[in-house]
Protein backbone atom coordinates (compact mmCIF):
# COMPACT_ATOMS: atom_id res chain seq x y z
CA UNK A 1 0.00 0.00 0.00
CA UNK A 2 0.92 3.66 -0.17
CA UNK A 3 2.07 3.71 3.46
CA UNK A 4 4.34 0.66 3.23
CA UNK A 5 7.64 2.50 2.70
CA UNK A 6 6.88 4.88 5.55
CA UNK A 7 6.05 2.00 7.89
CA UNK A 8 9.25 0.14 6.97
CA UNK A 9 11.35 3.25 7.61
CA UNK A 10 9.56 4.04 10.87
CA UNK A 11 9.96 0.44 12.03
CA UNK A 12 13.74 0.52 11.57
CA UNK A 13 13.95 4.00 13.13
CA UNK A 14 11.95 2.96 16.17
CA UNK A 15 13.96 -0.22 16.73
CA UNK A 16 17.16 1.83 16.59
CA UNK A 17 15.86 4.36 19.13
CA UNK A 18 14.04 2.20 21.68
CA UNK A 19 17.21 1.37 23.58
CA UNK A 20 16.82 3.79 26.48
CA UNK A 21 14.69 2.10 29.13
CA UNK A 22 13.38 3.99 32.15
CA UNK A 23 11.47 2.51 35.08
CA UNK A 24 9.05 3.63 37.77
CA UNK A 25 7.18 1.86 40.55
CA UNK A 26 3.38 1.87 40.27
CA UNK A 27 1.02 2.82 43.09
CA UNK A 28 0.47 -0.89 43.76
CA UNK A 29 4.13 -1.90 43.62
CA UNK A 30 4.66 -2.99 40.01
CA UNK A 31 7.87 -2.19 38.14
CA UNK A 32 6.82 -0.37 34.97
CA UNK A 33 9.04 0.23 31.98
CA UNK A 34 8.98 2.88 29.28
CA UNK A 35 11.11 3.77 26.30
CA UNK A 36 12.47 7.31 26.47
CA UNK A 37 13.49 9.03 23.22
CA UNK A 38 14.68 12.60 23.91
CA UNK A 39 14.72 15.43 21.41
CA UNK A 40 17.24 18.23 21.14
CA UNK A 41 15.84 21.49 22.55
CA UNK A 42 12.42 19.83 23.01
CA UNK A 43 9.13 21.63 22.44
CA UNK A 44 7.43 19.23 24.82
CA UNK A 45 6.82 15.56 25.55
CA UNK A 46 4.35 13.15 23.95
CA UNK A 47 3.30 10.34 26.28
CA UNK A 48 1.99 7.42 24.21
CA UNK A 49 -0.23 4.61 25.55
CA UNK A 50 -0.58 1.45 23.45
CA UNK A 51 -3.60 -0.80 23.22
CA UNK A 52 -4.68 -4.19 24.52
CA UNK A 53 -2.04 -6.91 24.06
CA UNK A 54 0.01 -4.59 21.88
CA UNK A 55 3.53 -3.19 22.06
CA UNK A 56 5.59 -0.10 21.37
CA UNK A 57 6.79 -1.56 18.07
CA UNK A 58 3.31 -2.32 16.73
CA UNK A 59 1.25 0.84 17.05
CA UNK A 60 3.33 4.00 16.97
CA UNK A 61 5.63 3.70 13.97
CA UNK A 62 4.86 6.71 11.81
CA UNK A 63 3.40 8.89 14.59
CA UNK A 64 6.50 8.49 16.75
CA UNK A 65 8.88 9.49 13.97
CA UNK A 66 6.62 12.40 12.99
CA UNK A 67 6.43 13.91 16.46
CA UNK A 68 10.12 13.39 17.13
CA UNK A 69 10.90 15.17 13.86
CA UNK A 70 8.76 18.07 15.10
CA UNK A 71 10.99 18.31 18.17
CA UNK A 72 9.14 16.41 20.89
CA UNK A 73 10.49 14.03 23.51
CA UNK A 74 8.80 10.64 23.35
CA UNK A 75 7.82 8.68 26.44
CA UNK A 76 6.34 5.31 25.45
CA UNK A 77 5.47 2.99 28.35
CA UNK A 78 4.72 -0.69 28.26
CA UNK A 79 1.35 -0.77 29.97
CA UNK A 80 1.14 -3.03 33.03
CA UNK A 81 1.09 -6.71 32.10
CA UNK A 82 2.70 -5.88 28.73
CA UNK A 83 6.27 -6.00 27.45
CA UNK A 84 8.84 -5.36 30.16
CA UNK A 85 6.32 -3.99 32.65
CA UNK A 86 5.21 -6.18 35.51
CA UNK A 87 1.65 -7.22 36.26
CA UNK A 88 -0.64 -10.22 35.93
CA UNK A 89 -3.89 -8.55 34.95
CA UNK A 90 -4.96 -6.03 32.33
CA UNK A 91 -7.54 -3.73 33.90
CA UNK A 92 -8.80 -1.88 30.80
CA UNK A 93 -7.75 1.52 32.09
CA UNK A 94 -9.10 1.20 35.63
CA UNK A 95 -5.60 0.92 37.15
CA UNK A 96 -3.64 1.99 34.07
CA UNK A 97 -4.96 5.55 34.47
CA UNK A 98 -2.93 5.86 37.68
CA UNK A 99 0.13 4.52 35.86
CA UNK A 100 -0.39 7.26 33.27
CA UNK A 101 -0.33 9.87 36.04
CA UNK A 102 2.88 8.37 37.42
CA UNK A 103 4.52 8.63 34.01
CA UNK A 104 3.44 12.28 33.79
CA UNK A 105 5.12 12.88 37.15
CA UNK A 106 8.23 11.11 35.89
CA UNK A 107 8.37 13.39 32.84
CA UNK A 108 7.96 16.45 35.05
CA UNK A 109 10.76 15.34 37.34
CA UNK A 110 13.00 14.82 34.33
CA UNK A 111 12.25 17.99 32.38
CA UNK A 112 10.40 20.20 34.82
CA UNK A 113 6.73 21.00 35.07
CA UNK A 114 6.93 23.82 32.54
CA UNK A 115 7.59 21.47 29.65
CA UNK A 116 4.30 20.86 27.80
CA UNK A 117 2.96 17.30 27.76
CA UNK A 118 0.42 15.79 25.37
CA UNK A 119 -1.17 12.41 26.10
CA UNK A 120 -1.78 10.10 23.16
CA UNK A 121 -3.25 6.62 23.00
CA UNK A 122 -4.72 3.97 20.75
CA UNK A 123 -7.73 1.80 21.65
CA UNK A 124 -7.27 0.74 25.30
CA UNK A 125 -4.42 3.25 25.47
CA UNK A 126 -6.76 6.01 24.26
CA UNK A 127 -9.27 5.01 26.91
CA UNK A 128 -6.48 4.99 29.51
CA UNK A 129 -5.39 8.56 28.82
CA UNK A 130 -9.01 9.75 28.73
CA UNK A 131 -9.65 8.07 32.09
CA UNK A 132 -6.58 9.80 33.54
CA UNK A 133 -7.92 13.22 32.58
CA UNK A 134 -10.04 13.67 35.71
CA UNK A 135 -7.32 12.72 38.17
CA UNK A 136 -6.07 16.27 38.46
CA UNK A 137 -3.72 16.66 35.51
CA UNK A 138 -0.80 19.04 36.02
CA UNK A 139 -1.22 22.37 34.23
CA UNK A 140 1.52 21.50 31.74
CA UNK A 141 -0.59 18.68 30.27
CA UNK A 142 -1.89 20.62 27.30
CA UNK A 143 -4.08 18.09 25.51
CA UNK A 144 -5.07 14.54 24.62
CA UNK A 145 -5.11 12.63 21.34
CA UNK A 146 -7.46 9.64 21.63
CA UNK A 147 -7.45 7.22 18.69
CA UNK A 148 -10.45 4.82 18.75
CA UNK A 149 -11.23 4.81 22.48
CA UNK A 150 -14.04 2.72 23.88
CA UNK A 151 -16.74 4.26 26.05
CA UNK A 152 -16.64 1.85 29.00
CA UNK A 153 -14.68 -1.32 29.85
CA UNK A 154 -18.00 -3.08 30.36
CA UNK A 155 -19.32 -2.13 26.94
CA UNK A 156 -16.20 -3.06 24.95
CA UNK A 157 -16.09 -6.45 26.66
CA UNK A 158 -19.75 -7.05 25.90
CA UNK A 159 -19.21 -5.97 22.30
CA UNK A 160 -16.35 -8.44 21.86
CA UNK A 161 -18.34 -11.21 23.55
CA UNK A 162 -21.19 -10.57 21.14
CA UNK A 163 -18.82 -10.73 18.16
CA UNK A 164 -17.49 -14.05 19.45
CA UNK A 165 -21.06 -15.30 19.93
CA UNK A 166 -20.68 -15.89 23.64
CA UNK A 167 -23.75 -15.59 25.90
CA UNK A 168 -23.08 -11.96 26.77
CA UNK A 169 -24.77 -11.50 30.15
CA UNK A 170 -23.52 -14.76 31.64
CA UNK A 171 -19.98 -14.36 30.27
CA UNK A 172 -19.69 -10.76 31.43
CA UNK A 173 -20.88 -11.69 34.93
CA UNK A 174 -18.14 -14.33 35.15
CA UNK A 175 -15.48 -11.94 33.80
CA UNK A 176 -16.51 -9.16 36.19
CA UNK A 177 -16.38 -11.57 39.14
CA UNK A 178 -12.96 -12.85 38.05
CA UNK A 179 -11.67 -9.27 37.81
CA UNK A 180 -12.72 -8.62 41.41
CA UNK A 181 -11.47 -11.91 42.82
CA UNK A 182 -8.13 -12.17 41.01
CA UNK A 183 -7.32 -8.72 39.64
CA UNK A 184 -8.69 -6.81 42.63
CA UNK A 185 -10.51 -4.27 40.47
CA UNK A 186 -14.04 -3.43 39.41
CA UNK A 187 -14.62 -3.19 35.66
CA UNK A 188 -17.32 -0.61 36.30
CA UNK A 189 -15.32 1.53 38.74
CA UNK A 190 -14.44 4.09 36.09
CA UNK A 191 -14.72 4.71 32.36
CA UNK A 192 -13.78 7.19 29.64
CA UNK A 193 -17.39 8.37 29.63
CA UNK A 194 -17.26 9.21 33.33
CA UNK A 195 -13.92 10.95 32.89
CA UNK A 196 -15.24 13.12 30.04
CA UNK A 197 -17.69 14.70 32.47
CA UNK A 198 -14.66 16.34 34.15
CA UNK A 199 -12.23 16.76 31.24
CA UNK A 200 -11.16 20.35 30.65
CA UNK A 201 -8.09 19.97 28.43
CA UNK A 202 -8.29 20.01 24.62
CA UNK A 203 -9.12 16.58 23.17
CA UNK A 204 -8.77 15.26 19.63
CA UNK A 205 -10.90 12.16 19.06
CA UNK A 206 -9.89 9.97 16.10
CA UNK A 207 -11.86 6.98 14.88
CA UNK A 208 -12.19 5.13 11.57
CA UNK A 209 -15.68 4.09 10.52
CA UNK A 210 -14.36 0.69 9.44
CA UNK A 211 -13.09 -0.18 12.91
CA UNK A 212 -14.80 -3.50 13.59
CA UNK A 213 -13.27 -4.02 17.03
CA UNK A 214 -14.10 -0.79 18.83
CA UNK A 215 -17.39 0.55 17.43
CA UNK A 216 -17.06 4.10 16.13
CA UNK A 217 -20.09 5.23 18.12
CA UNK A 218 -18.14 4.64 21.34
CA UNK A 219 -15.72 7.49 20.68
CA UNK A 220 -18.66 9.58 19.47
CA UNK A 221 -20.28 9.05 22.88
CA UNK A 222 -17.05 10.17 24.56
CA UNK A 223 -16.91 13.24 22.32
CA UNK A 224 -20.51 14.17 23.08
CA UNK A 225 -19.97 13.74 26.83
CA UNK A 226 -16.68 15.65 26.96
CA UNK A 227 -17.14 19.02 28.67
CA UNK A 228 -13.92 20.52 27.30
CA UNK A 229 -14.50 23.76 25.40
CA UNK A 230 -11.80 22.69 22.93
CA UNK A 231 -12.60 19.32 21.38
CA UNK A 232 -12.63 17.87 17.89
CA UNK A 233 -13.67 14.58 16.31
CA UNK A 234 -12.24 13.27 13.04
Amino acid sequence: GKYYDGIVYADSWLKAHTTSDVYIRSFDGLKLRACWIPAEDPKGTILFAHGYRSTILIEFHIAVVYFHTLGFNLLIPDQRCHGKSEGKYITFGVKERYDCMDWIRYANRRFGDRTPIVLAGISMGASTVLMASDLGLPVNVKGIMADCPYSEPKEILKSVMKQMRFPVNVTYTVVKLGAKLFGRFDLEEHSPLKAMENCHVPVLFIHGEEDYFVPCEMSEMCYNTCVSTDKRRV
